[in-house]
């Protein structure tokens, strides 16, 4: 498939139910991001970052095994890393935080109530039942691109897995996978259609192990045109437009290009793709670019673009909140404070926003505002890790008040739970603050 979000709509034609999916990825795919972008895709709420959590929530899954390239944790798979990584995928819950644990090499935790393992490709745990196999190509590739564990390698070091159904992304679209690695999808597919002798010899063509033989099929052909163009440091040209005209999967999509070099931070390489878009979307992400860069005027500015288009009213929350966060790197909490009150217009109910919103409002010297701000995005969210968080900020917002009997009950409410290391030791450092202002 060429967008993951497709995984889900196969497994319900199986019509499977409660299975346990080992997803072999660089990215989780649980979030809760919903595009910005126009789109008429049915369903577009489901797309190739979150499908994995609606799989979860529509009852296909109830386990996820996460094998990560081990890049991805700098060769160190531990709690610390793993929270980190889950807590920029999903809210988490405090008890989703007291329970992980780190058991023989494996990242025991949950997510959505769904039990989440996480380990590398030769620490996936025995299985009592058939899984569902759930590959993207993106996980072969190093920090560079390189491929560091062929699909043979991975396919050795997951041993005898029972299988019920095998979904492969070459996840092209996005940038993801660069277009030149795109053969990664198709020998992973042929090796699990059991046509693994026919897999290895291609793979040695294109490795250079064994010389090119006659009468390949058209996508081997288009991936041997890219791989040699790509050695010779050559990105598009005669070679790339061959490629194209034998497999339409190879040609060079400029706004999946820009995303590419994006992810990659090599930002003067995005905004020259980016040139060649005449499309809406080219402001988000050119948007986010300079976010990166910080040049936040300029990103609130693509994304003020964004919306003079017709777009949902989650959508144009989305964008109001990518604008309120710009401005507030730009230490403009007023501007942020408006922009997160749009926000809200289409989220009344998101935590994540009140809380943004608070942080404007105190920025703004707006203390009071910004104490019902916070305590609005607790009470939405009371379990989540990020309301102990906004807790803390409250009782600091407190000490600042002089309102040195809730600052107290805030500390006692703190205290009394399992906050993790970290806001734990703040509290302490506060209560510290609070008995020396007394």
């Amino acid at each position: 498939m060429e967008d993951h979000r497709d995984a889900l709509f196969f497994w319900e034609s199986l019509k499977i139910r409660e299975a346990c999916c080992v997803h072999i990825d660089a990215h989780l795919d649980t979030c809760e991001f919903e595009l910005p972008l126009t789109s008429r895709l049915d369903e577009p709420e489901i797309n190739c970052g979150n499908y994995l959590l609606h799989a979860i929530r529509r009852g296909v899954v109830n386990r996820v095994i996460w094998v990560i390239p081990p890049h991805l944790c700098q060769n160190q798979l531990d709690l610390s890393w793993a929270l980190g990584e889950l807590s920029r995928w999903n809210l988490l819950k405090i008890t989703d935080v007291a329970e992980a644990r780190l058991v023989e090499g494996r990242v025991e935790a949950r997510i959505e109530g769904c039990p989440l393992t996480i380990c590398s490709s030769g620490r996936v745990p025995e299985l009592d039942r058939a899984c569902l196999l759930d590959i993207d190509a993106d996980y072969f590739l190093g920090e560079n691109d390189e491929v560091w564990e062929t699909p043979f390698e991975l396919q050795e070091r997951l041993g005898g897995l029972q299988v019920e159904a095998v979904t492969v992304a070459y996840s092209v679209q996005g940038g993801y996978t660069p277009v030149a690695r795109r053969y990664l999808g198709n020998l992973t597919e042929m090796l699990y259609r059991g046509q693994g002798e026919g897999a290895w010899s291609y793979w040695q063509q294109l490795s250079g192990q064994i010389e090119w033989q006659e009468d390949l099929p058209a996508w081997l052909q288009a991936a041997r045109l890219v791989t040699q163009a790509q050695g010779s440091g050559l990105t598009e040209g005669l070679a790339w437009q061959r490629a194209a005209e034998l497999d339409a999967g190879y040609a060079l999509e400029p706004f999946d290009l820009a995303c590419q070099r994006w992810q990659r931070k090599d930002y003067p390489g995005a905004r020259k793709w980016l040139q060649r878009v005449e499309w809406i979307g080219a402001n988000y992400l050119l948007g986010l670019v300079a976010h990166s860069e910080k040049c936040h005027a300029e990103a609130v500015e693509c994304w003020g673009k964004m919306l003079e288009a017709e777009l949902t009213p989650a959508q144009q929350s989305h964008l109001h909140h990518l604008r309120g966060l710009a401005m507030m790197q730009q230490a403009n909490p007023n501007g942020a404070q408006t922009e997160f009150q749009l926000a809200l217009k289409g989220e009344p109910r998101q935590a994540g926003l009140w809380r943004e919103l608070a942080r404007a409002q105190a920025g703004a010297g707006l203390g009071e505002e910004a104490a019902k701000s916070f305590r609005k995005a607790i009470k939405l969210a009371p379990l989540e890790v990020a309301s102990l968080q906004a807790r803390l900020e409250l009782a600091e917002l407190y000490l600042e008040l002089g309102q040195m009997t809730l600052l107290q009950a805030e500390l006692r409410h703190l205290r009394s739970g399992s906050a993790p290391g970290e806001i734990g030791l703040q509290v302490e450092r506060l209560a510290m603050k609070a008995w020396l202002r007394k």
